[in-house]
């Protein structure tokens, strides 16, 4: 939380309006606002408050550019007399010493220099994480593919295996015709036709069954193949769930860090501002010095 007269300093506000002024007012209330960057409620309050005295300066300063003399036209409001609140800018904004802040622009850039390290290396570590996350994307439509091509299969070895099935039932059914009925009812055992088309039946039937089973063990080998591709997409996909969140919770913390960085940024280039405004009033005292000194 920031007190008034910290806001005066930041601002360089002493009683007079320039545009320096709106635009550094615009970057603090932009970096304390509630709504963008969880800003100070308080903080807020004492900008509105700060906010009315630029307006009524401003006001002031058109008003005079507008009536007064142009000689006079030079002449700040500061310097006229006002209220206490003036002079009380106008003290503390003197009591900060230049070694002061260049103290705190020294912090800031050892600061600035750790968060440079910290977001190039989480930058590189999304860099990393993304392309691991779009390889695991890859390999998971590769495993719905080989999963699709096992699938194909094992229907058609589970075609196979029906038709070897019904093959192999029409031969039993057949064979339990011929031995039956036309030997038994018949008497054909003694036609030796008879034992070479039981014999035909009974090996078309053993070929049939072994190509039964070896259809059988390949529908399983795939059907287990399916199994291990629907284990491994799995692993993936949860592989890949958890580097999403990672990627989310390192991508929060490097935005938290441009933010501390923009901010650290800012609060910099202030204090740089304020070392040259110091100068240019140490300048200036000179030179008033010299001329009346002369006069």
């Amino acid at each position: 939380m920031l007190t008034k007269q910290e806001i005066y300093v930041k601002l360089g506000y002493r009683g007079e309006y320039t545009k320096e002024v709106k635009r550094r007012f615009r970057l603090l209330c932009k970096r304390y606002h509630p709504d963008v960057n969880q800003g100070d409620d308080r903080t807020m309050k004492l900008l509105n408050q700060v906010k009315e005295e630029i307006e009524q300066a401003e006001i002031h300063h058109d008003k005079k550019t507008r009536d007064v003399y142009p000689s006079k036209q030079e002449e700040t409001y500061s310097s006229e007399p006002n209220s206490s609140r003036d002079l009380e800018r106008e003290n503390v904004f003197q009591l900060v010493p230049k070694e002061v802040l260049e103290q705190k622009i020294k912090q800031l850039e050892e600061k600035l220099a750790v968060i440079a390290k910290e977001l190039a290396s989480k930058g590189k570590k999304i860099h990393e994480m993304y392309q691991r996350y779009n390889e695991l994307l890859g390999l998971i439509e590769k495993d719905k593919m080989d999963i699709e091509h096992l699938k194909q299969k094992s229907t058609k070895y589970s075609n196979q295996l029906f038709l070897f099935l019904g093959i192999l039932a029409g031969l039993f059914f057949t064979i339990l015709f011929f031995g039956i009925i036309l030997g038994i009812l018949y008497g054909y055992y003694q036609n030796i036709y008879f034992w070479l088309v039981l014999i035909v039946f009974i090996v078309v039937g053993i070929v049939s069954f072994h190509y039964f089973i070896r259809i059988f063990n390949k529908k399983r080998l795939v059907d287990i193949n399916i199994s291990t591709c629907y284990a491994t997409k799995n692993e993936r996909m949860l592989e890949s769930f958890r580097l999403q969140d990672r990627i989310m919770a390192t991508e929060e913390e490097y935005r938290e860090l441009k933010e501390n960085r923009n901010k650290y940024a800012g609060d910099r280039q202030l204090y740089y501002y304020e070392i040259s405004k110091k100068q240019e009033r140490f300048v200036q005292r000179t030179k008033t010095k010299k001329y009346s000194s002369r006069r």
